[in-house]
């Protein structure tokens, strides 16, 4: 019976591998047998072979069926980002009530274009060389705006600098999607497809084919054939902006994907394609600082959590060679001053490991021999993740049996109680020593951040006798 059954096999598989020898054959020798049967063209008479004219046939319909599936099936809608938003939304963005209500009513699931502070125009400055002309820029109104960083992969760009970086900054807010390299579109374009899970995940996704020189060329090749990287191919908001047409990023589009596949392996994407490979805002600038410096912003809460087991602050030190690259604009940090959020031995005891203090204050200025359109100082307030004095009896437990704590890799995706507790509650800590620190300084950043808490300050509103509070019982 098993020899049977082997045979069978052994039959089966010669016949599969057959099909598509055959079919090989057909797709890469048809036209020049076509070509060669044709009389007068190079001079070979017709053969009168019935089979061949339906081999041929067979191969000319694969390959429009081919065709047919390249232009039908979308790289974003087969990949796993969709996975990714949706697991990022079930941990961080559902609501108690979320169960049992439409899955289009869930907060989570609305556009990004609707999570705006106030239905009031803004004004927003972005890029000098690119103003954005839909309201982009205007008044304090009490609220922050949302704005979730990315990364544009320009690996073919004909920009210089672009090329040899190979990427460049890509942004997702309530009011516009895009970025300098690429221009801006209006995000009510992209319609219900751009959700905040969505954007979040579009800026998450570490795992992708191309990222600059931190993706090595052999998972570009390797992530790309599998269909496993996290970015996500994103229509050009510079034609959005244009044709002002409704924008989608998971429908099927009517585009040939096995072009964006050559292109994805071979590096040729860049930042005028009409789809654009957005992926992690890690693989340009992990802190987020480009975006909010170049809005001259006057004070920066700049909070570094990413996995540095050896306190080398290159993130910082990155996003300031780009800023001076870009905006002529020099960061103003001592080195000595760098050395105090280090601590003495990340590997030694509690006090070791406990920094001087997490917080530091650097300033963005303008560097007087360049020819730059920054006109005023930016003070940033950098904060980097290490341990504090004080810190719950559990977090201390965590940070005793697991000494690369806080700064333990980010390929770690499964979190147990015990270390989402530890970075959640570290998190709130080092804000309480922000605010604390801010709330104590005397000089431009102290100003600026008491400004800025009373311009946050909610409103006091009169409570009519229809709201709901006034029919709630005191005590």
């Amino acid at each position: 019976m098993f020899a049977l059954r082997f045979t069978d096999l052994y039959d089966v598989v010669k016949g599969v591998t057959s099909t598509w020898a055959s079919m090989l054959d057909q797709l890469l020798f048809a036209p020049i047998k076509l070509a060669r049967s044709i009389d007068g063209l190079v001079h070979v008479p017709v053969q009168q072979d019935p089979m061949k004219v339906v081999e041929l046939t067979f191969g000319a319909t694969l390959c429009l069926v081919f065709i047919g599936l390249s232009f039908l099936t979308s790289r974003n809608y087969a990949g796993i980002n969709r996975f990714w938003a949706n697991q990022i939304r079930r941990a961080y963005l559902s609501l108690p009530g979320d169960s049992g209500r439409a899955a289009s009513d869930s907060p989570s699931a609305w556009p990004l274009a609707a999570l705006r502070p106030s239905n009031e125009p803004r004004v927003e400055r972005t890029y000098a060389a690119d103003p954005a002309p839909w309201n982009l820029g205007g008044p304090r109104r009490g609220a922050p705006l949302h704005v979730v960083t990315a990364t544009v992969n320009t690996p073919g760009s004909d920009d210089p600098v672009l090329y040899k970086r190979g990427t460049a900054r890509f942004e997702f807010s309530p009011y516009a999607v895009g970025g300098p390299a690429t221009g801006w579109g209006p995000a009510e374009a992209y319609g219900d497809a751009l959700t905040l899970a969505h954007s979040i995940a579009i800026s998450a996704a570490a795992v992708n084919s191309q990222g600059g020189t931190l993706i090595p060329r052999w998972a570009r090749v390797v992530l790309t054939l599998l269909n496993c990287g996290l970015g996500v191919w994103v229509r050009n908001p510079r034609f959005a902006r244009r044709a002002g047409e409704q924008l989608v990023l998971f429908r099927r589009w009517a585009h040939f994907w096995s072009a964006y596949h050559v292109k994805e392996i071979f590096a040729r994407n860049k930042e005028s394609d009409t789809l654009v490979f957005v992926s992690d805002g890690g693989h340009h600038d992990n802190l987020g600082l480009t975006t909010l410096v170049e809005r001259e912003c006057e004070l920066i809460l700049c909070i570094d959590a990413g996995a540095d087991p050896e306190w080398t602050c290159d993130e910082l030190a990155k996003a300031a060679r780009i800023l001076r690259v870009d905006r002529g604009l020099n960061f103003e940090l001592k080195r000595e001053d760098l050395e105090r959020v280090r601590p003495k031995d990340p590997r030694g005891t509690w006090e070791q490991r406990t920094p001087s203090t997490p917080i530091l204050v650097g300033k963005f200025k303008p560097d007087p021999g360049e020819k730059t359109e920054a006109t005023k100082e930016v003070t940033v307030v950098y904060v980097k993740a290490g341990l504090l004095p004080g810190l719950p009896l559990d977090v201390q437990r965590y940070a005793e049996s697991h000494p690369e704590f806080p700064h333990q890799t980010t390929a770690d995706q499964f979190f147990d109680e015990a270390q989402f507790e530890a970075y959640r509650l570290l998190g709130e800590a080092l804000a309480h020593e922000v605010v604390r620190t801010l709330d104590d300084a005397t000089g431009s950043a102290g100003k600026t951040w008491a400004s800025t808490v009373e311009d946050l300050r909610p409103e006091p509103r009169a409570v009519g006798p229809g709201d709901v509070a006034s029919r709630v019982a005191p005590g």
